[in-house]
C-alpha cells in the first residue's frame, strides 16, 4: 500500500519552513508523487521527520526517489554494465582507451617553478569519429 496523495500533501507540506521549497504548486505536486513511492505512511512520516531533523533545505524529488525506489532497479551507470560469474563488474570497454571515449585525456606536465608538485592538464583527444563511444557525445 503506497502514501495516499492527502497524506503526502500533509507530509510534503511540513517542509515548507526549509529553504528550497517548490513555489509553483508543479513543484509541489512533484514532491507529492515522489513521496506516494514509499511503503506506507508511516515509513514517509517517519523519513520526513528524519530529513527535517537533519538538512537544512527542503527535498528535491531526487532525494525522496532514491530514498524509496527499490533497490533492484537499475541506474542509468549500471543499466549498461556486466556482472561476471564470480559477481564482480566486467571492466567497461571503450572505443578509445586513451581517452575512455569522453574526449579528453589526461597530459602531466612538468614540475612548476618554485612549487613541488606536479601540474596536470586535459587535451581534446583526437581520435577519428568512428571510434568516439557514447561518453564522447555529439560531434564537439
Amino acid at each position: 500500500m503506497s502514501v495516499l496523495e492527502v497524506e503526502a500533501l500533509r507530509i510534503v507540506n511540513r517542509f515548507k519552513v526549509l529553504p528550497k521549497f517548490p513555489r509553483s504548486p508543479e513543484g509541489v505536486l512533484e514532491l507529492v508523487r515522489a513521496l506516494q513511492t514509499a511503503k506506507n505512511n508511516v515509513v514517509a512520516e517517519h523519513w520526513a521527520e528524519h530529513w527535517l531533523r537533519s538538512e537544512i533545505r527542503a527535498p528535491l524529488p531526487s532525494d525522496i526517489y532514491s530514498m524509496f525506489d527499490s533497490p533492484g532497479k537499475l541506474s542509468p551507470v549500471t543499466m549498461n554494465a556486466v556482472r561476471l560469474p564470480s559477481g564482480d563488474w566486467a571492466p567497461p570497454v571503450y572505443k578509445c582507451n586513451l581517452c575512455e571515449d569522453t574526449g579528453w585525456y589526461i597530459t602531466r606536465g612538468g614540475k612548476m617553478p618554485d612549487v613541488d608538485c606536479q601540474y596536470e592538464g586535459a587535451r581534446k583527444c583526437l581520435h577519428p569519429p568512428e571510434f568516439r563511444g557514447e561518453l564522447y557525445g555529439r560531434n564537439l
